[in-house]
C-alpha cells in the first residue's frame, strides 16, 4: 500500500475504545455501545482502531462482521457470549458494567447497538503502526 493511500485509510477510520483493551489476532467478539450513534458511524466490513479507553494506546485493529440495534434484553445471546471481555458474557454482567459505563439509566428497554467483529490485528506493548490491505 503506498503512503498517501495509507494515510487517507488510516485518518478515515473510526476509533473504539475499550476498558478491557486485550484482544486475541484471529478472534470473533462483540462489543455493545449505547443508543444508535455507532450503527451510523460504521458498516458491515468496515475497519476500525481498537484502542484502551483509559491510556489511549491502540492496541489493534477491527473489522465488523454484523451490526445489530435492539433493546438490552433483546440482543441476542450468540452476542453476549462474544463479548471482548470475558468476565461479561452474561447478561447481569454485562447489564451491570453497562451501568458502570453509561450510568443507572440502563434498563432491559435501553437501546443499544452491538457491533460484531473479527479482531485483524492485535499489538501488544509498543509498536509500529501498521495498515491492513
Amino acid at each position: 500500500m503506498n503512503a498517501v493511500k495509507r494515510l487517507v485509510w488510516e485518518t478515515d477510520m473510526q476509533t473504539m475504545r475499550f476498558n478491557c483493551a486485550e484482544h486475541q489476532e484471529g478472534a470473533i467478539a462483540s462489543t455493545f455501545r449505547n443508543g444508535m450513534k455507532w450503527a451510523h458511524r460504521l458498516c458491515v466490513d468496515e475497519p476500525f482502531e481498537i484502542r484502551d479507553s483509559v491510556t489511549g494506546i491502540k492496541r489493534g485493529y477491527g473489522r465488523v462482521q454484523a451490526i445489530h440495534i435492539a433493546r438490552l434484553w433483546e440482543i441476542p445471546a450468540y452476542l453476549v457470549e462474544l463479548d471482548h471481555d470475558p468476565s461479561l458474557r452474561n447478561y447481569e454482567s454485562l447489564k451491570h458494567e453497562l451501568r458502570k459505563i453509561y450510568g443507572g439509566h440502563v434498563c432491559d428497554s435501553s437501546v443499544f447497538t452491538a457491533i460484531q467483529y473479527r479482531v485483524e490485528k492485535s499489538f501488544e506493548g509498543p509498536h509500529n503502526d501498521v495498515a491492513l490491505g
